[in-house]
């Protein structure tokens, strides 16, 4: 989300590619290891080939879908205010699950969650929801 949204204000003059950039640069084995969890749960459930293609659409239809969304000021604004508080995290799994679920990012798979994960109250947010490995 961030990264279109990145690249989306740029376009729309409303530069958040630094912010963006440390964002990734703090929380890059969080992002890595997230996206290796995900691709495997795809692979996992539809083979090697078939994983891998159900895995593309599902990122290319996502970022399509936050490709859609508006590019103005505002909107900027907040993915540029949420690129700095997510660098703020240094990499915490945790703590992006959370920043993503308040912000109603949280992917949903179709399959529903991936396989070691469970849905649990996290009461010290608030009622958030946290995604945590079993």
């Amino acid at each position: 989300m961030l990264m279109v949204a990145a690249l989306r204000c740029q376009v729309a003059g409303h530069p958040m590619m630094d912010d963006y950039n440390q964002f990734v640069q703090a929380n890059r084995s969080a992002i890595v290891a997230m996206n290796d969890r995900l691709k495997a749960h795809f692979i996992h459930a539809f083979g090697p080939v078939g994983g891998q293609r159900a895995y593309d659409s599902f990122t290319t239809s996502m970022a399509n879908g936050y490709g859609a969304a508006a590019s103005g000021a505002d909107v900027c604004g907040a993915a540029d205010s949420l690129a700095r508080e997510g660098a703020l995290l240094n990499g915490s799994v945790e703590g992006l699950m959370l920043l993503a679920e308040r912000e109603g990012l949280a992917a949903k798979l179709p399959e529903g969650l991936c396989e070691g994960a469970r849905r649990i109250d996290y009461a010290a947010a608030g009622g958030a929801l946290e995604t945590a490995r079993r």
